[in-house]
């Protein structure tokens, strides 16, 4: 591994040096910016161990300096060579050494595993296109629904030419014109549990699903299946102005109907009030738009990053439902304990 400064920005200010963009961003003082510059420009080109350690005791540079410059992530590992993940793949590398520290790692560990998406409408589309900009084994993409008008406020891989057309194919099409390396099969069977079974059982190697369920008798019907493969899966969805995700299921964790969470009791109300109830959810139109559809699927993905490259400390939707207020960006959790007991995920 090499040791090398990542894309960065500084500039001087009233305090001294500032370093870097975003949480990483840190303030150097004057005395020692020109020290520090210098160590950061000596790293453009990437070091080995021994360039390092030589450095450090010819007093080119200062341990201290690179241990810190490391810990705020102004320094990162690399493997030797050119870094594997280039071209389509190159900014979302850098993304990542943002977030985890070495984003060439965290996409090599996309490489070992096939994604399903459990529907391709907004959330779909959304998390479709990020997984495609991932060198992933595969997606596998079901839904059996069409294309409508109102599905084009947000849907953003459709357009008005695509009305009445599936849109689990539309979807593999328009994915695998941006990245052709993508392998994607899709199915119109939508939450069909015996073709999601089907898909898993002949699938090897590691699975993650993302499940964008319309309503909790989908959810209760596919969760089952997920858990009796192993797959690990997160759903992500909105609730009018809250974009939502969670909890992440994986073994040793909670699921979306761990607890009841989703309250899904019989009713004991009286069959007038029974009616009036569903002549209102009948009524319901959700308010799908770009904006509830969007943060939800964004902080999907990074639950998601942080999942398959082994970061758990860093899954924040694990025993939880994790909420985002979209008007006010107020952070919303439910918190979710797993129940041994759970009749679709306790099996």
């Amino acid at each position: 591994m090499l040791l090398t400064s990542q894309t960065l920005m500084g500039q001087f200010a009233q305090d001294g040096l500032v370093l870097g963009l975003g949480t990483k961003q840190t303030v150097i003082a004057e005395k020692d910016a020109d020290r520090i510059l210098a160590t950061l420009h000596w790293f453009l080109a990437p070091r080995s161990d021994k360039e390092v350690d030589d450095a450090a005791q010819s007093g080119q540079i200062v341990m201290a300096d690179v241990e810190k410059l490391i810990e705020l992530k102004a320094l990162i590992r690399r493997p030797e060579g050119a870094d594997r993940f280039a071209g389509v793949y190159r900014k979302t590398a850098l993304y990542y050494d943002q977030i985890f520290g070495n984003g060439q790692e965290v996409l090599q560990a996309f490489t070992d595993y096939t994604f399903y998406l459990v529907g391709a409408g907004g959330i779909g589309n959304f998390t479709g296109y990020a997984l495609a900009m991932h060198p992933t084994k595969g997606l596998y993409i079901t839904d059996f629904d069409i294309v409508e008008e109102s599905n084009l406020n947000r849907q953003f891989l459709f357009t008005e030419d695509d009305l009445g057309k599936h849109k689990a194919s539309l979807l593999k099409e328009r994915l695998q014109l941006r990245n052709p390396e993508v392998h994607i099969e899709y199915s119109l069977e939508g939450g069909n549990t015996e073709s999601l079974d089907k898909a898993l059982s002949s699938t090897d190697g590691k699975k993650f699903a993302i499940v964008s369920a319309d309503s909790e008798g989908l959810l209760a019907e596919i969760t089952p299946v997920l858990v009796k493969h192993q797959t690990p899966f997160l759903n992500v969805g909105y609730l009018n102005d809250i974009s939502v995700i969670g909890p992440l299921w994986a073994p040793g964790h909670a699921c979306p109907l761990c607890g009841n969470t989703l309250s899904l009791v019989p009713s004991s109300a009286s069959s007038k009030v029974e009616r009036y109830l569903k002549d209102i959810n009948a009524n319901y139109s959700a308010p799908s738009a770009f904006p509830n559809n969007a943060v939800a699927s964004s902080m999907a993905m990074l639950d998601v990053a942080a999942f398959v490259s082994a970061n758990y400390d860093l899954v924040q939707s694990f025993d939880k439902r994790l909420g985002m207020a979209n008007g006010s960006w107020k952070r919303m959790e439910l918190p979710i304990r797993r129940d041994p007991e759970c009749k679709y995920c306790g099996c």
